[in-house]
C-alpha cells in the first residue's frame, strides 16, 4: 500500500458516462493516451474519432500534450484496464461541474497526503476511514472538512487510525481551510459631459458607499478617468457580489439623471492578489502615460560645462511633482547654481475632463571631456557600458548631455523622466533596427526598402508593423507560448536528467550555454531545428555575439570583422537550407509567424533566413548569462537554497510509472504561476536581472540625438547596498517596498525589458526557463564549486566578477567561467525530473 499514491474516490474505475479529468500524455495515430487522474494515473484513451463532432484539420487545436481534459467515459474494461473516452461529448456545463469535483477532491487529496507523509500511514487506508465515509454522508469530503472547523460533530463516527492522525487531520484542516475573507471586484466607466459632469459623476459614486455597513463596505478607487474601480471583502462571494451588483444599479441610476452614462468593464467577481497586482499594473501605467519628453529647445554652450535648456512634459501626480522638484534642488546644491525652471498650466480635456498638465522647462548640464570631440567616444571605446555609470557618479543628477563628435547623447537616470522616454512617441527605436538589419546582418536592398518604408498613415500596414504584431502575440501567454514553454523546459529536463548521481566536473557557464542554446532553438525551430541537426552552429551563434559591433562599421567585413563574418555565413546558409525546405511549418509560434508576416509583404526564403541569426541570437544571448548568474548567486548562499527549496517543494509531485518497460520514479515540478505563488525565487530572478542586465536602454530622438537610460544600480533607489545581491530585495514585504514612494520609484526604475512598444516580447519565454532551471537545481541538487588547492576538493560558490559589460551585450558575462561539482541530492537519486502545467496555462505575468 503506497505511501502517499491514491485514487480519489472509492470506486476503482469510474462509471460509463461518467466525466472524468485526465491529463494528456501522448498523442498517437489511433487517439491520445492520457492518465485519470482522479483514479490514481490509471491509463485511459481518448480515440482519435472522439476528440471532436468536427472535421479535424489539426490535432494540436484540439489536444496538447501535458494538458488538462474533461473527457466522457465510454466503455470500461476492468479485466484488461481498458478505458476508452470521448472529448466532443462533453458540453461546457459539463466540463464546469467536473473541474468544479476535480478541485475539491484535489483539495481533500492534498489533505491526506500531508497527513500521510507526516504521520507515516498509508494514504489509502486514510481514505478508507475517514474521507469515503465523509462523502457518503456529506455529499464530499471536503464539505465536511470545511465544517469541521466550527462543528467537531462532523467527527462522530470516524474510526481514525489513532489520536496523531486525528490530531494532525484536524490542525491541518484548521490551517488550510479556515474560510478567508473574499475581495470582489468591478470595473466601471462613469461618464458625464455636461456643465457640473464633474459633480455629477463625484455623487453618483458616493451613491456606491452609501450603503456602506460596519461589516459590508463599498469602496471606490480611480484608475485614470473615467475608469474606476468597487471593491467588496466579505466572507462569502456571493455576498460581495451581489453588494457592488447594487451598488452599480445606484451608480447608473444617479449618472443618468444627470445625463451621463456607467459602462460596466468587468461585472463583479472574486479577484485573487494576482488580479491586484495586474490592477496596480495598469494604474501606474495609465499614469506613466501621461508623460512624454519633447525633444530639446534651444542649446547653449560655453567653454566650460554648459547648460542645456530641455522641456519636459510631466503628468501632475504628487510623486512626479515632488521627486522633479527634489532633482532640481539636489542640482543647485552641487553646482551652486540654480537651474532655471520656468511653468505653465496647458488645459487639454480628455474624456469630458479638464486635466492640467505642467510644462517644465529645465536645464541640463552638458559635460564636457576633456579630449574635445573625441573625448566621450574614447571612454566608451575603453570603459565600455561602464562609462555611463562613471558620469552619472561625477554628475549627480537626473538627466546630462555629452557631446559626440556632430551630434550629442542624452542619459537620463531619474526614474521618472526614464518611463516618460520609453513611453514617448518621440522617441525611436527603429533607427537601431534598420542599422542592425542593413549592416549586422547584410539584409538585401529590397528587403531594406519594406523595413526602412514609413507609411502615409497609422493605418497602413507595413511589413515592420505585422512582424512586430507577430512576434508579440507569439510570445504572449497563450497556446503559441504554452507550446514553446513546454519544449524548452522537455528539452532542459533531458540536460538535467543526464546529471548523475556521482560528482561530475563541469564548467558551469559553458554548461548552461550550450544546453540552454539547444533547448531553446529546438522550441523555436522544432524537430528539424538546425543547430540540433549540427552543434557546430552553436560555437557560431556565440562568435557572432561576440562580434557583431565589429560588422557595424560594415567595411570589407570579411576582412576586418572576419570571425563573426563567417559566423553569420554559417547561420544563414543553415537558416536558408531550413526555409527552402519548408521546415518552418513544425516551427514554434515566433518563427511561424514571422515567416507568414514576411512573405505576405513579398519577402523571400533567403531574406526570412538572413534575419534568422537575430531571433536565435536574442533568445538565447540573454537568457544564458542570466540563469548563469542566478544559478551563482543563488548557490553562493546555502541559506537562499534552502529556501527557496522549501517554497519550490510543495509543486513537486513524485510518481512511479511504467515507462519504456522499466519503473522509473519521476519528479514533476509544476510550472502554472511560479512567478507568483513563489515570491522568493521570483525576488530572487528580478534581483539578477537587476544586476546583471546591461541598465542600457537607447533610443534616438532627432537625427543628431540619442537619448541613453540607466537606473539599475543608482544608489539614490536601490539604497547604499545596490552593488550587492539581495534576493529578498524585490519581495513585497519589505520595509522599502512596503514604502509606496520607494516601491513607485524602484518600479519605475526596474526596466530589464526595455519599455514602450518595444518591450522584449521573449520576456515570458525567459522567465519559464530560468525560473525551471532554478527550480529543478534547488531541489534536487548539489552544487559545489571546485577547489584545486582544497583537502576535500571542494569549497561554496564564489560569485565570479562579471566581465566589462560592452555594448550590443543585454546581459554581462563571467569574467571566468568556474569550474563545479553537481551531483543528484540523496534520496532523489533516481528521479527522472520533467515540468508539467496545469490546465494549459503557464503564467500570465512576466513583469515584477
Amino acid at each position: 500500500m503506497s505511501l502517499t499514491n491514491c485514487r480519489f474516490y472509492e470506486e476503482k474505475f469510474p462509471e460509463v458516462d461518467s466525466f472524468v479529468m485526465v491529463n494528456v500524455k501522448q498523442i498517437a495515430e489511433m487517439g491520445a493516451y492520457v492518465k485519470l487522474l482522479e483514479y490514481d494515473n490509471i491509463d485511459g484513451m481518448i480515440l482519435l474519432s472522439e476528440l471532436s463532432r468536427r472535421r479535424i484539420r489539426s490535432i494540436q487545436k484540439l489536444i496538447r500534450v501535458g494538458r488538462n481534459e474533461v473527457v466522457v467515459v465510454l466503455r470500461v474494461d476492468k479485466e484488461k484496464g481498458y478505458i476508452d473516452l470521448s472529448k466532443r461529448r462533453v458540453s461546457p456545463e459539463d466540463i464546469v461541474k467536473c473541474e468544479e469535483r476535480y478541485n475539491k477532491s484535489k483539495m481533500v487529496h492534498s489533505v491526506m497526503r500531508h497527513v500521510a507523509e507526516k504521520t507515516n500511514h498509508p494514504i489509502e487506508d486514510l481514505y478508507e476511514r475517514i474521507a469515503w465515509p465523509l462523502n457518503k454522508k456529506y455529499g464530499h469530503s471536503l464539505d465536511a472538512f470545511k465544517l469541521s472547523i466550527t462543528n467537531p460533530d462532523v467527527w462522530q463516527n470516524i474510526n481514525f487510525p489513532d489520536d496523531v492522525v486525528a490530531a494532525e487531520l484536524k490542525s491541518y484542516i484548521g490551517k488550510r481551510l479556515t474560510p478567508q475573507p473574499t475581495k470582489v471586484r468591478a470595473d466601471v466607466e462613469v461618464t458625464c459631459f455636461e456643465y457640473d459632469g464633474i459633480d455629477a459623476v463625484k455623487n453618483a459614486l458616493r451613491k456606491a458607499e452609501a450603503r456602506n455597513t460596519p461589516d459590508n463596505q463599498v469602496r471606490v478607487k480611480l484608475v485614470s478617468p473615467p475608469l474606476y474601480v468597487l471593491t467588496n471583502t466579505c466572507l462569502e462571494k456571493q455576498t460581495g457580489i451581489s453588494t457592488l451588483e447594487a451598488a452599480i444599479i445606484d451608480i447608473r441610476k444617479c449618472i443618468e439623471e444627470a445625463k451621463g452614462s456607467c459602462v460596466v468593464k468587468m461585472e463583479p467577481k472574486a479577484v485573487t492578489e494576482s488580479d491586484d497586482a495586474e490592477l496596480q499594473a495598469l494604474m501606474e501605467k495609465r499614469e506613466r502615460e501621461n508623460a512624454e519628453v519633447s525633444g530639446d529647445e534651444s542649446l547653449s554652450e560655453s567653454d566650460e560645462n554648459a547648460l542645456e535648456v530641455v522641456s519636459l512634459s510631466v503628468p501632475i501626480t504628487a510623486y512626479y511633482h515632488l521627486a522633479f522638484l527634489f532633482c532640481l534642488l539636489k542640482s543647485s546644491l552641487l553646482y551652486g547654481q540654480a537651474p532655471k525652471m520656468e511653468m505653465s498650466i496647458d488645459i487639454s480635456t480628455i474624456r469630458g475632463y479638464a486635466i492640467p498638465a505642467i510644462a517644465v522647462v529645465v536645464t541640463v548640464l552638458i559635460f564636457k571631456a576633456k579630449i574635445p570631440f573625441i573625448g566621450h567616444i574614447l571612454g566608451m571605446i575603453r570603459h565600455q557600458v561602464a562609462y555611463f555609470d562613471m558620469l552619472t557618479q561625477k554628475n549627480l543628477l537626473p538627466a546630462f548631455t555629452i557631446d559626440l563628435m556632430s551630434s550629442k547623447m542624452y542619459i537620463l537616470t531619474e526614474p521618472s523622466l526614464v518611463q516618460a522616454a520609453l513611453r514617448s512617441k518621440n522617441l525611436a527605436f527603429e533607427p537601431f533596427i534598420e542599422m542592425v538589419c542593413e549592416r549586422v546582418l547584410g539584409l538585401s536592398e529590397p528587403a531594406m526598402k519594406l523595413i526602412k518604408y514609413e507609411p502615409k498613415n497609422e493605418k497602413e500596414g507595413t511589413y515592420m508593423k505585422s512582424t512586430h504584431k507577430a512576434m508579440h502575440e507569439s510570445m504572449s501567454p497563450g497556446d503559441s507560448l504554452l507550446g514553446m514553454n513546454q519544449r524548452v523546459l522537455g528539452k532542459l529536463a533531458t540536460f538535467v536528467n543526464d546529471i548523475g548521481s556521482q560528482w561530475e566536473e563541469k564548467r558551469l557557464y559553458d554548461w548552461v550555454r550550450h544546453s540552454f542554446t539547444l533547448a531553446s532553438c529546438s522550441s523555436l525551430y522544432g524537430k528539424y531545428d538546425p543547430f540540433s541537426a549540427d552543434e557546430s552552429l552553436i560555437e557560431s551563434i556565440w562568435d557572432f555575439e561576440a562580434g557583431q559591433l565589429s560588422l557595424l562599421p560594415n567595411f570589407l567585413p570579411w576582412l576586418t570583422a572576419r570571425k563573426a563574418y563567417k559566423a553569420r555565413a554559417r547561420l544563414q546558409d543553415a537558416f536558408r537550407n531550413y526555409y527552402d525546405s519548408g521546415h518552418d511549418s513544425d516551427a514554434g509560434g515566433l518563427v511561424a509567424q514571422r515567416a507568414i508576416a514576411a512573405r505576405k509583404f513579398g519577402i523571400g526564403n533567403h531574406d526570412i533566413a538572413d534575419f534568422e541569426p537575430s531571433i536565435a541570437f536574442v533568445s538565447i544571448t540573454n537568457a544564458v548569462p542570466t540563469v548563469f548568474w542566478m544559478l551563482v548567486y543563488v548557490f553562493a548562499d546555502p541559506r537562499l537554497v534552502t529556501e527557496i527549496r522549501e517554497e519550490v517543494g510543495p509543486r513537486v509531485d513524485f510518481e512511479t510509472v511504467a515507462k519504456d518497460g522499466k519503473t522509473v520514479r519521476e519528479g514533476s515540478i509544476n510550472m502554472t504561476n511560479i512567478s507568483t505563488e513563489c515570491p522568493l525565487l521570483m525576488s530572487a530572478y528580478n534581483e539578477t536581472m537587476r544586476l546583471a542586465n546591461a541598465q542600457v536602454s537607447a533610443r534616438v530622438v532627432k537625427e543628431d540625438t540619442t537619448i541613453t537610460i540607466l537606473t539599475h544600480l543608482a544608489s539614490t533607489t536601490w539604497g547604499s547596498d545596490a552593488h550587492a545581491f539581495d534576493a529578498k530585495r524585490f519581495l513585497n514585504t519589505t520595509k522599502e517596498n512596503q514604502d509606496k514612494d520607494i516601491s513607485k520609484v524602484r518600479k519605475q526604475s526596474f526596466v530589464p525589458f526595455g519599455g514602450g512598444k518595444h518591450l522584449c516580447p521573449g520576456r515570458f519565454l525567459a522567465l519559464a526557463e530560468i525560473l525551471g532551471m532554478v527550480a529543478v537545481f534547488t531541489i534536487g541538487f548539489e552544487v559545489v564549486e571546485k577547489d584545486e588547492d582544497g583537502k576535500d576538493g571542494v569549497k561554496m560558490f564564489k560569485v565570479p566578477k562579471q566581465a566589462p559589460h560592452k555594448f550590443g551585450q543585454g546581459v554581462s558575462k563571467p569574467s571566468v567561467d568556474p569550474k563545479i561539482l553537481i551531483r543528484r541530492k540523496e534520496g532523489l537519486k533516481d528521479v527522472e525530473w520533467k515540468f508539467t502545467f496545469e490546465e494549459g496555462k503557464l503564467d500570465e505575468k512576466g513583469e515584477s
